[in-house]
Protein backbone atom coordinates (compact mmCIF):
# COMPACT_ATOMS: atom_id res chain seq x y z
CA UNK A 1 0.00 0.00 0.00
CA UNK A 2 3.20 2.02 -0.18
CA UNK A 3 2.59 4.69 -3.14
CA UNK A 4 5.02 4.30 -6.39
CA UNK A 5 6.13 8.03 -5.75
CA UNK A 6 7.28 6.65 -2.34
CA UNK A 7 10.98 7.42 -1.24
CA UNK A 8 13.01 7.83 2.03
CA UNK A 9 13.23 11.10 1.67
CA UNK A 10 12.56 13.96 -1.13
CA UNK A 11 11.79 17.40 -0.93
CA UNK A 12 9.13 20.04 -1.16
CA UNK A 13 8.70 20.66 -4.63
CA UNK A 14 8.83 17.16 -5.36
CA UNK A 15 5.93 16.30 -2.97
CA UNK A 16 4.18 19.73 -4.66
CA UNK A 17 4.88 18.22 -7.68
CA UNK A 18 3.54 14.72 -7.16
CA UNK A 19 0.66 16.56 -5.45
CA UNK A 20 -0.38 18.04 -8.90
CA UNK A 21 0.70 14.93 -11.02
CA UNK A 22 -2.39 13.24 -9.04
CA UNK A 23 -4.74 16.33 -9.14
CA UNK A 24 -3.86 15.50 -13.20
CA UNK A 25 -4.59 12.10 -13.15
CA UNK A 26 -8.17 13.04 -11.34
CA UNK A 27 -9.06 15.06 -13.67
CA UNK A 28 -8.54 12.78 -16.02
CA UNK A 29 -10.51 10.28 -15.17
CA UNK A 30 -13.52 12.59 -15.29
CA UNK A 31 -12.37 14.23 -18.90
CA UNK A 32 -14.46 13.61 -22.54
CA UNK A 33 -11.44 15.64 -24.50
CA UNK A 34 -8.60 16.29 -24.08
CA UNK A 35 -6.22 18.96 -25.52
CA UNK A 36 -3.14 21.40 -25.37
CA UNK A 37 -3.15 24.75 -26.87
CA UNK A 38 -0.10 26.58 -27.58
CA UNK A 39 0.08 29.85 -25.53
CA UNK A 40 3.70 30.95 -26.68
CA UNK A 41 3.83 34.87 -27.11
CA UNK A 42 0.35 35.26 -26.47
CA UNK A 43 -0.66 37.87 -24.45
CA UNK A 44 -2.71 37.35 -20.79
CA UNK A 45 -5.65 39.22 -22.12
CA UNK A 46 -5.77 37.60 -25.21
CA UNK A 47 -6.17 34.10 -23.51
CA UNK A 48 -8.46 34.97 -21.05
CA UNK A 49 -11.06 36.94 -23.08
CA UNK A 50 -10.74 33.49 -25.29
CA UNK A 51 -11.37 31.31 -22.46
CA UNK A 52 -14.51 33.78 -21.16
CA UNK A 53 -16.38 31.75 -24.10
CA UNK A 54 -15.29 28.15 -23.10
CA UNK A 55 -18.42 26.57 -20.94
CA UNK A 56 -18.21 27.28 -17.14
CA UNK A 57 -17.82 22.91 -17.00
CA UNK A 58 -14.40 23.15 -19.00
CA UNK A 59 -11.46 23.54 -17.20
CA UNK A 60 -8.24 25.22 -19.18
CA UNK A 61 -5.18 24.76 -16.93
CA UNK A 62 -1.38 26.35 -17.65
CA UNK A 63 0.23 23.52 -16.38
CA UNK A 64 4.06 21.99 -16.74
CA UNK A 65 4.73 19.80 -20.01
CA UNK A 66 6.78 17.50 -17.52
CA UNK A 67 3.86 17.17 -14.98
CA UNK A 68 1.06 16.47 -17.96
CA UNK A 69 3.87 13.92 -19.37
CA UNK A 70 4.34 12.28 -15.76
CA UNK A 71 0.50 12.23 -15.48
CA UNK A 72 -0.48 10.22 -18.53
CA UNK A 73 2.11 7.64 -18.80
CA UNK A 74 0.72 4.12 -18.94
CA UNK A 75 -2.91 5.40 -19.43
CA UNK A 76 -4.68 5.82 -22.29
CA UNK A 77 -4.20 9.58 -22.81
CA UNK A 78 -0.11 8.69 -23.06
CA UNK A 79 -0.13 9.15 -27.50
CA UNK A 80 -0.65 13.13 -26.53
CA UNK A 81 2.59 13.30 -24.53
CA UNK A 82 4.42 13.44 -27.80
CA UNK A 83 3.05 16.22 -29.25
CA UNK A 84 2.98 18.64 -26.26
CA UNK A 85 6.05 21.63 -26.94
CA UNK A 86 6.58 25.02 -25.76
CA UNK A 87 3.51 26.48 -23.48
CA UNK A 88 0.71 24.93 -23.19
CA UNK A 89 -2.70 25.42 -21.76
CA UNK A 90 -4.74 22.31 -20.97
CA UNK A 91 -7.87 22.34 -21.91
CA UNK A 92 -10.24 18.91 -20.43
CA UNK A 93 -13.82 18.84 -21.73
CA UNK A 94 -15.92 16.58 -19.10
CA UNK A 95 -19.63 16.96 -21.03
CA UNK A 96 -19.20 16.01 -25.07
CA UNK A 97 -22.06 18.84 -24.95
CA UNK A 98 -19.49 21.25 -24.41
CA UNK A 99 -17.22 19.95 -27.25
CA UNK A 100 -18.30 22.45 -29.72
CA UNK A 101 -18.27 25.48 -28.18
CA UNK A 102 -15.10 25.02 -26.73
CA UNK A 103 -13.48 24.05 -30.39
CA UNK A 104 -15.51 27.31 -31.44
CA UNK A 105 -13.39 29.69 -28.38
CA UNK A 106 -10.39 27.78 -29.96
CA UNK A 107 -10.72 27.80 -33.28
CA UNK A 108 -11.72 32.22 -32.85
CA UNK A 109 -8.84 32.59 -30.51
CA UNK A 110 -6.62 31.46 -33.49
CA UNK A 111 -8.47 33.64 -35.67
CA UNK A 112 -8.46 36.71 -33.89
CA UNK A 113 -4.67 36.55 -32.55
CA UNK A 114 -2.85 35.56 -35.80
CA UNK A 115 -1.90 32.56 -34.17
CA UNK A 116 -0.51 30.62 -36.84
CA UNK A 117 1.26 33.15 -38.37
CA UNK A 118 3.11 34.44 -35.35
CA UNK A 119 4.37 31.01 -34.78
CA UNK A 120 5.20 30.41 -38.07
CA UNK A 121 7.52 33.31 -37.40
CA UNK A 122 8.87 32.11 -34.00
CA UNK A 123 9.74 28.41 -36.25
CA UNK A 124 12.09 30.10 -38.44
CA UNK A 125 14.25 31.00 -35.06
CA UNK A 126 14.11 27.86 -33.94
CA UNK A 127 16.87 25.88 -34.04
CA UNK A 128 14.92 22.14 -33.21
CA UNK A 129 13.65 19.80 -35.55
CA UNK A 130 10.28 20.02 -33.56
CA UNK A 131 8.22 23.19 -34.16
CA UNK A 132 5.65 24.89 -32.61
CA UNK A 133 1.99 24.00 -33.58
CA UNK A 134 -1.42 26.04 -32.37
CA UNK A 135 -2.31 23.10 -30.64
CA UNK A 136 -1.13 19.52 -29.90
CA UNK A 137 -4.03 17.68 -31.40
CA UNK A 138 -6.17 15.83 -28.66
CA UNK A 139 -7.60 12.49 -27.61
CA UNK A 140 -11.26 11.44 -26.55
CA UNK A 141 -11.86 9.38 -23.81
CA UNK A 142 -13.30 6.82 -25.93
CA UNK A 143 -11.00 6.46 -28.59
CA UNK A 144 -6.70 5.41 -28.13
CA UNK A 145 -6.22 7.25 -31.16
CA UNK A 146 -4.59 10.64 -31.07
CA UNK A 147 -6.56 13.20 -33.29
CA UNK A 148 -4.14 14.90 -35.53
CA UNK A 149 -3.78 18.89 -35.39
CA UNK A 150 -5.26 19.46 -38.64
CA UNK A 151 -8.59 17.78 -37.34
CA UNK A 152 -9.17 19.24 -34.24
CA UNK A 153 -11.13 22.23 -36.55
CA UNK A 154 -13.25 19.22 -37.80
CA UNK A 155 -14.75 18.75 -34.12
CA UNK A 156 -16.46 22.00 -33.77
CA UNK A 157 -19.09 20.22 -36.27
CA UNK A 158 -18.77 16.63 -34.34
CA UNK A 159 -22.06 15.24 -33.72
CA UNK A 160 -22.65 14.00 -29.73
CA UNK A 161 -24.09 10.77 -28.78
CA UNK A 162 -27.76 12.44 -28.78
CA UNK A 163 -27.40 13.66 -32.26
CA UNK A 164 -25.91 10.12 -33.50
CA UNK A 165 -29.12 8.28 -31.99
CA UNK A 166 -31.71 11.07 -33.21
CA UNK A 167 -30.36 11.05 -36.85
CA UNK A 168 -30.32 7.16 -36.84
CA UNK A 169 -34.39 7.25 -35.30
CA UNK A 170 -35.18 9.61 -38.28
CA UNK A 171 -33.88 7.46 -40.58
CA UNK A 172 -35.17 4.06 -39.34
CA UNK A 173 -38.34 5.67 -39.09
CA UNK A 174 -38.25 7.04 -42.94
CA UNK A 175 -37.75 3.38 -44.22
CA UNK A 176 -40.69 2.07 -45.92
CA UNK A 177 -42.71 -0.86 -44.65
Amino acid sequence: DIPDEWMEEFSLDFAKDNKMIRRIKQELDQTHFMMAVNCHALTNAAFRAAMDEVPLTVKVRRLRNDLVQKAIANSHWEPLGSTLFADMAYVFVSDENDLKPTIKAILKLVKTNDREAKLAEINQDLDTQKKMTVYSGGMMRDDPELIQIEDIPKLEKFPTKLELIAQVAGSVKQVPT
